[in-house]
């Protein structure tokens, strides 16, 4: 059986992972604390380890933003690798690029992300609107870039699960987080908040939030579907 590459190879990698050190936020550029849980956040996709798996030692956080994530909603299903890397291998792909610290502040929009662009309106007037700052794509600084030798899906691209949209970007860290530990499925259910809970192993969480849009329900039959049982 032909070894499987891991995107993770460590404790470190896991965590942040799941974090964004360009990011003024503490709770969101590195791993914190809370009474159960170490946890790393990009608000949209977070991972949850009880602190008896992990070698380290990480500070305690004062804010605990999914106090009421893992209730129950629906059935406890599963969802095996296998179907996931084929579904996620449907997607378009790019070369996955991580981001590693924060590097000045953009000059262009004075670090607002927004710049005010003068436009020509069919009666002949001249008008004034914001649209996102070019430069900086609307963050505002700019930030230290890392490129790794993996692949990604697309920002935008979306997979199906139980008839919700799920970004693929960030379905593609569940599937390197149970290549870490070695699992070759796991179980998930939906929260009452809406949000997937993927449970990897004991002790172990993935939170993901999924969105119905618009663009969504118009492109339905194009979006690849996660078999799950």
């Amino acid at each position: 059986m032909e070894q499987v590459r891991k995107r993770i190879n460590n404790e470190q990698d896991l965590l942040e992972l799941f974090c964004d050190l360009s990011d003024d936020r503490p709770y969101i550029n590195k791993p914190c604390k809370d009474k159960d849980f170490v946890f790393a956040t990009k608000l949209y996709a977070s991972i949850f380890i009880a602190p008896s798996l992990l070698s380290n030692e990480y500070k305690e956080t004062a804010t605990n933003l999914w106090h009421d994530a893992f209730k129950r909603h629906g059935e406890r299903k599963t969802i095996k690798l296998k179907d996931l890397k084929d579904v996620l291998s449907l997607l378009p792909q790019e070369k996955e690029v991580i981001q590693t610290g924060k590097n000045g502040i953009c000059e262009e929009c004075e670090g607002f992300g927004w710049v005010k662009r003068k436009h020509k309106g069919k009666d002949g007037r001249f008008y004034r609107d914001e649209v996102k700052c070019s430069s900086c794509k609307g963050k505002g600084y700019f930030v230290n870039e890392k490129p790794t030798d993996f692949m990604r899906p697309i920002y935008y691209s979306s997979v199906e699960i139980d008839e919700r949209v799920v970004r693929g970007s960030h379905i593609i860290n569940l599937q390197h987080v149970m290549e870490y530990f070695s699992v070759e499925e796991c179980t998930y259910y939906l929260s009452t908040r809406g949000d997937f809970v993927f449970e990897v192993i004991e002790g172990v969480r993935v939170l993901v939030v999924s969105a119905e849009s618009v663009d969504w329900i118009r492109e339905r039959n194009r979006i690849p579907k996660v078999k799950t049982e």
